[in-house]
């Protein structure tokens, strides 16, 4: 499962942990794992990004690894760029995925 970005309206500033945990403990429930595409709402939109981007990183940047939630092997390794860690990529089936977030700043 890949989320595709954008946790929250573009119109809210704020961006607390409370907002990261809370999709996390969400997407917690799914059968599957799950990959996070990072989008402007929660990071760039954000009152303060940098911050907010820690808190992505913290919470749902490895998110489909986690060994807590008893998921099944994604079956395939995910690479991530290393300038950019938050776009990835990982082929499953013979068909490349791509995450890739093109966030817009405010400016």
């Amino acid at each position: 499962l890949v989320h595709l970005g954008d946790i929250q309206d573009g119109k809210i500033g704020s961006c607390p942990e409370s907002l990261h945990l809370g999709v996390s403990e969400l997407f917690a429930s799914s059968p599957l794992p799950t990959l996070f595409v990072i989008g402007d709402n929660g990071w760039l939109d954000c009152d303060n990004p940098d911050e907010s981007y820690g808190y992505w990183k913290e919470h749902l940047f490895d998110f489909h690894s986690r060994s807590d939630l008893n998921w099944h092997p994604l079956g395939t390794s995910v690479e991530r760029d290393p300038v950019h860690p938050e776009f990835f990529s990982f082929e499953l089936e013979s068909i490349l995925f791509v995450g890739q977030g093109l966030p817009a700043s405010r400016n």
